[in-house]
């Protein structure tokens, strides 16, 4: 099997409340979350609002190039659904590629969804599923070679996953376990031998964003070998968004540290966090910092990077403050922001909008550079959104494409697809259109978990999973799809 890299890795946990006060203004159909009933779009809700963007050159310019293929995709698939227990709801779904295929020699492409799985009632189970594709040999160019295992069990989490270059190929696992605090395991690329439980941190805190990329020796030295940049909530003693990193086996190496300051913030969203290729970035977006401080701006969309310790024999590493950014008439509420890294290139998306639930959203979208600046000036992606998801943001050699679900049709029967609609835009490396957007009719959406998007080679084309009202029960359950060229 070619990979893109030799292992995998997930980051579960529980939806409890945790992170920074909501407002009431839920601009992006709130945070993902556990268990949420169709057509909720999960737990959570929205923060913050921005300030003026950093300098820099033209956007997209200076970079590898995201796009090398010319795919401009537009050829929806109809949606499979793959995970669908009896009597359970399948939620917050989410994707990491194992394979991207090779169409040379014919070799398919492979991923791996996840999905948390309960009947709202008693704890819930992770489920792990390995998909690959095929066009010629599989019916509807997907096949699936065994059911749905569960990874992790008796747990209130739900899952992220990133995709990590650890020497053996593995997923690894972390969740909130209550009491016992943030837990950690791997597995195998099957999902069938999951490895011990290994303890990340203490406190009851909830894990809100990760990303897979360098790791960093405890004593300093900066960045070494493999690891895990981990965003979470914690909860004692008072709540505060935080970062560390992690070695590849789950230990915590660096952090971690207040992403926004030392003290709670009144008003923010969950932390987003990519690896640029030289570090960590977090993304989150602020109405209210409170106390003033040099990590936190408001009402902006703030970037941070996470600092190494320099090896001076004693832990200094810290988050510092790199820029923030505006909203475009000055006064809007920011969505919780998606940020997503490709070939050296990094890109934070939001949304914003006026003051009310029901004022229309407008979505943009900067470049970054490796040590998160802003690339030249934000580009607006659509300015008529009407989320019920939180927006999601992909990048792969098909690009950059920024993600949301909407309502549809809502006269339809809720197990119809047309009731909820994903839509889509796909953006160059300079952020700009490859085509007209696209959209992909769903059931009454649900939620989605961090990653719901990716992109593979054979066939090209971007793959994406939802979960959403069962067609064949009142369940709600785990769907994937994709969206092939219309341009070669």
């Amino acid at each position: 099997m070619r990979r893109i890299a030799t292992g995998l890795a997930a980051i579960l946990c529980v939806t409890v409340a945790g992170g920074c006060a909501r407002s009431s203004l839920r601009i992006d159909g709130g945070d993902e979350g556990a268990g949420a009933s169709a057509g909720t779009g999960g737990t959570g809700g929205t923060a913050g609002t921005g300030g003026t963007a950093g300098t820099g050159g033209t956007a997209g310019t200076g970079g590898t190039g995201v796009n090398p293929t010319t795919c401009v995709l537009g050829v929806p698939v109809d949606a499979v659904e793959v995970i669908d227990e009896p009597g359970r709801d399948g939620n917050t779904s989410s994707l990491v590629v194992t394979d991207v295929g090779d169409p040379a020699v014919g070799l398919p492409s492979a991923v791996v969804l996840q999905a948390v799985v309960s009947d709202h009632s008693a704890p819930n189970d992770i489920m792990a599923l390995p998909i690959r594709f095929d066009p010629v040999a599989y019916p509807g160019g997907m096949g699936i070679f065994q059911n749905p295992s569960a990874v992790v069990t008796n747990t209130w989490s739900y899952a992220q996953m990133a995709l990590s270059d650890s020497p053996q190929p593995a997923i690894a696992f972390s969740w909130n376990a209550a009491s016992q605090g943030v837990q950690f395991r791997t597995t195998d690329e099957w999902a069938s031998q999951p490895g011990p439980v290994v303890h990340v941190w203490a406190t009851n805190a909830t894990p809100r964003g990760m990303a897979a990329g360098a790791g960093a020796a405890s004593m300093g030295g900066g960045y070494s070998g493999e690891g895990f940049g981990l965003g979470w909530n914690d909860q004692y003693p008072d709540t505060l968004m935080v970062a560390a990193v992690l070695s590849d086996d789950g230990m915590v190496t660096a952090g971690p540290h207040p992403i926004l300051g030392p003290d709670p913030i009144p008003d923010c969203s969950s932390p987003a966090i990519t690896w640029s290729g030289e570090t960590y970035l977090i993304a989150t977006s602020v109405h209210d910092c409170g106390s003033p401080g040099p990590l936190c701006a408001a009402p902006r969309v703030v970037v941070s990077r996470f600092r190494p310790a320099s090896g001076d024999a004693w832990d200094d590493s810290g988050i510092d403050f790199v820029s923030a950014i505006a909203p475009h008439n000055g006064i809007a509420r920011l969505s919780t922001p998606t940020i997503a890294s490709w070939q050296g290139r990094s890109a934070v998306a939001w949304m914003e909008a006026a003051d009310t639930d029901d004022a229309p959203r407008t979505v943009r979208i900067v470049g970054l550079s490796a040590d998160g600046q802003p690339i030249g000036a934000p580009q607006v992606v659509a300015t008529d959104a009407h989320p019920t998801s939180p927006i999601r943001l992909s990048a792969s050699r098909l690009g950059w494409v920024v993600l949301w679900a909407e309502d549809g049709d809502s006269t339809l029967p809720e197990d119809e697809p047309g009731w909820s609609s994903v839509m889509g835009h796909q953006l160059d490396d300079d952020l700009q259109p490859m085509g007209p957007p696209f959209t992909m009719d769903a059931t009454r959406f649900s939620s989605w978990g961090l990653a719901p998007a990716v992109g593979i080679d054979y066939p090209p084309a971007l793959v994406m999973t939802w979960a959403a009202r069962s067609r064949s029960s009142a369940n709600t359950a785990a769907f994937v799809s994709r969206i092939e060229c219309d341009s070669p």
